[in-house]
């Protein structure tokens, strides 16, 4: 019976370096530096179903789109964002007592404006 080859390294498979995170560029630090948390509700179906919703909630609320916040809505939907300026985990369980019918749909995400 011939030897496992279990620990032997895929010859196809090029050995990778560990990832580092390095923001080489001035432009790409302020962009990570303007970054803010933010709750999301979404994604809406229309501008008019995301507008509805942000005119409910309080604090300061933005209406996106995929454009607007590609890593945050989905193509063809629209979402409400809330800037969190002090716990995310409690703002985003507080948000989610006060409207159960979107709990399933409010997260923390990252969101820059």
């Amino acid at each position: 019976m011939p030897a496992s080859n279990r620990g032997a390294v895929d010859p196809d498979v090029e050995p990778r370096e560990p990832a580092i995170a390095v923001v080489p560029d001035l432009e790409a630090r302020r962009a990570l530096e303007i970054a803010t948390t933010a709750i999301k509700v979404g994604d809406f179906a229309s501008a008019a179903e995301a507008d509805a919703a942000a005119a409910r909630l309080e604090g300061e609320v933005r209406t996106v789109d995929h454009r607007a916040a590609p890593f945050v809505v989905r193509p063809g939907a629209w979402a409400v964002v809330i800037r969190v300026r002090a716990d995310p985990t409690a703002d985003l369980a507080a948000l989610r007592t006060r409207f159960p019918e979107w709990s399933d749909r409010s997260w923390v995400v990252p969101y820059r404006r």
